[in-house]
């Protein structure tokens, strides 16, 4: 933001073309007399410039943070003109459901004859395949920015099919056209036939990623019109506003996401049969914005061209009032209503417009529901689901694992609503739980709350005993439920102080899921993005010939009788309004204290406010928040009877768990002996992939 007092500004490039998509534009201004003390007169940035399609230009803006749209332009550069128009672009790959099948799918410009060819040497290309055409229009979406103005032209989405792919194989391909100009070569691992012997797997899986720049630039007006990033920094109202971000666990820049993708890319580098990626609902958080499903699309470029990319619809790609989704009121799409994941990622039937559906990968049998949707008895997915569970080949694919966005079991004390997480969970217990333990699901991966957690084997809060299945051998008595909301987003704190007795890890930062399976294991690792540690792992087994007991599993049902009582905060949760109580005023004394204020300037996400958040970060927040409730709730008769239990009972235990675990492992505990769920360090070895897939 600059104060113009008269000269004529001016805004210049380094260039007026860019050969490809990503490369880096230095942009400079002069001519700002008078500037705010929070500004300079002149000086340089550089921005990586992407391909959107059309010629780009800068603005130098005053005013940025009047919402009533009163900024003026002070100048403009000249255009940046792309070089290479129809550089095919985003690649990624996907399965189709059918066996021997892979999807690619590019974004061009313009229309011209596209097509994919592939091969299993390198630039020895013997398959080819022409791709069919597709885009989406603002006319598609249902409403708010998605048409408006977060839409520009999203391009023309090129998708082709390889086909009569061999099992377990290395093919290499490129895709673009004769006249537009080719891709660089990429390369993909298929899965070894389901029941094949020594069928082993590598892949990932997370959830709730979001985008973020590589320039460190932010997006105006904001994710929610929130003037966070845009404010002068270091003025009380920019550290009050990214305060205030962060306690109400609001929204920051997404830059965890990137060094999770850039994690995920070096770990794809060291386990090149890496063969799928299982993201389990909130993509890229781009509510509308088609420029930043581009952003997504770049950052996500090394990762995605490797391995096929199987998705489920989260909030931020579904709700929208009036479209059929359980929460009605919700608008967390942007508008895009489920529209636009449909038509950049087509997955296998009956996807599009549903978004559940089901495919085999190696030993596995995934399920992908959509928890968006109803999924409860008598609904359309609900049906699909006991179909699907009822025509599994557990000799074929012993392994069944279920994703979806929304949890089936969470950490998290935060709403007793339709959309909290405490209510929503009891709502799809109460639909699914039996479902799942009376099939043998094996697993349970999902999002929505913004941390990792991991259950042991579970069945109504109760951790289950091994089963003595009908061939002889020792199994998981239930399904193990696993929090992977942890990848990007900004994690979510409000955590339950006393960790129920069912949860084996609890952690708050950021990372994803590496998964390797054969016929007789399944080994989780959850790996942190910044360190690459391996922060949780644990490994469930089934003997050779392993055969499923669903009429055994429903006698259990019949006979179970749940002991576990479950405390305050697990039933009720804490509301928005309740968290008000004690946050508002609290926030109020913070801002009024100079000394204080003070300290919360010096913070690191104040500091850098699209920095990856850690718990370590946030606690620099709440430290001092502490100190102040801890001050004013000391004094009779300052506060509700309400919002003095709600301090006492949730606050005070919460910030002393984060004062004792700022290394984010708030539980890891070792499962009980003679469990499945144990600790597998070192069976994720090459020498171990080798003799599962040879």
């Amino acid at each position: 933001m600059v104060r113009y007092a008269g000269s004529e500004p001016t805004l210049l490039v380094n260039t007026t073309a860019i050969r490809r998509s990503g490369e880096w534009v230095q942009v400079s201004w002069t001519g700002i007399e008078h500037p705010s003390r929070y500004d300079m007169g002149a000086g340089a940035l550089t921005f990586k410039l992407l391909n959107h399609r059309a010629p780009m230009q800068f603005l130098l803006l005053t005013n940025v943070t009047d919402w009533a749209g009163g900024h003026t332009v002070l100048a403009g550069s000249p255009l940046v003109e792309l070089a290479w128009l129809n550089e095919p672009l985003w690649g990624h790959l996907a399965l189709t459901g059918s066996p021997g099948e892979m999807l690619v799918q590019w974004t061009t410009v313009e229309r011209g004859r596209p097509a994919v060819r592939w091969g299993v040497c390198s630039g020895e290309y013997t398959g080819v395949a022409l791709a069919s055409l597709d885009t989406y229009a603002r006319s598609d979406m249902c409403g708010g920015v998605a048409n408006s103005t977060g839409f520009i032209d999203p391009g023309i989405l090129n998708t082709a099919k390889m086909a009569g792919l061999a099992p377990d194989t290395r093919y290499f391909y490129i895709y673009g056209d004769e006249y537009f100009g080719w891709s660089e070569e990429a390369s993909f691992f298929t899965a070894p036939e389901p029941g094949a012997e020594g069928a082993g797997v590598e892949l990932l899986a997370l959830a709730d990623l979001g985008n973020c720049e590589h320039d460190g630039s932010v997006t105006w007006p904001g994710h929610y019109a929130n003037p966070v990033s845009l404010l002068p920094p270091g003025t009380d109202a920019e550290v009050q506003a990214e305060v205030g971000a962060a306690l109400h666990m609001g929204w920051v820049e997404y830059c965890a996401a990137r060094a999770t993708a850039a994690r995920m890319a070096a770990d794809m580098d060291a386990h090149p049969r890496t063969s799928l990626i299982v993201h389990n609902g909130d993509i890229s958080y781009a509510e509308g914005r088609v420029y930043a499903w581009d952003v997504y699309m770049d950052m996500m470029a090394p990762v995605l061209r490797r391995a096929p990319y199987m998705l489920v619809q989260g909030n931020h790609e579904r709700a929208w009032p009036g479209t059929g989704t359980r929460f009605e009121t919700a608008r967390d799409s942007g508008g895009e209503c489920g529209r636009v994941l449909d038509k950049r990622f087509p997955m296998p039937p009956p996807a599009p417009g549903n978004g559940w559906y089901s495919f085999e990968h190696g030993p596995i049998h995934f399920l992908q529901l959509n928890t968006e949707m109803d999924f409860a008895p008598g609904s359309a997915q609900y049906a699909w689901l006991l179909g699907d569970l009822r025509a599994v080949n557990r000799t074929r694919t012993p392994w069944l694992v279920a994703g979806m966005h929304r949890p089936v079991y969470t950490d998290s004390i935060y709403g007793n609503t339709l959309e909290g997480d405490v209510g929503f969970t009891q709502d799809l217990r109460a639909a699914l739980e039996r479902l799942f333990f009376q099939f043998e699901v094996d697993a349970t991966w999902y999002g929505h709350v913004h941390q990792y957690s991991r259950t042991c084997p579970v069945f109504q809060s109760n951790c289950m005993p091994d089963d003595v299945d009908g061939s002889g051998g020792r199994t998981a008595g239930g399904p193990v439920h696993v929090l992977i909301g942890h990848s990007g987003a900004p994690l979510s704190w409000a955590v339950n102080p006393s960790t129920p007795p069912y949860y084996e890890a609890v952690e708050l930062r950021h990372g994803y899921l590496r998964v390797l399976a054969n016929r007789t294991t399944l080994a989780l690792q959850a790996i942190d993005s910044e360190s690459g540690e391996v922060a949780d792992e644990t490994t469930m087994r089934k003997p050779y010939g392993w055969r499923a007991n669903p009429k055994g599993r429903l006698q259990t049902i019949a006979l179970f009788h749940a002991n576990y009582t479950p405390s305050g905060w697990e039933l009720s949760g804490i509301s928005g309004y309740a968290e008000n109580m004690v946050l508002d005023p609290a926030e109020a004394l913070l801002f009024s204290e100079p000394e204080l204020l003070e300290r919360l300037r010096n913070t690191t996400l104040v500091q850098n406010p699209i920095a990856p958040d850690s718990l370590e970060a946030l606690w620099e927040l709440l430290k001092p928040l502490d100190g102040v409730l801890q001050d004013h709730y000391a004094h009779a008769n300052r506060s509700s009877p309400a919002a003095d239990f709600y301090y006492r009972e949730y606050f005070t235990p919460l910030f002393d768990l984060f004062e004792r675990h700022l290394d984010g492992v708030l539980k890891q505990n070792a499962p009980a002996p003679g469990s499945n769920a144990v600790q597998a360090r070192g069976l994720l070895r090459g020498d171990f992939l080798l003799s599962a897939v040879m």
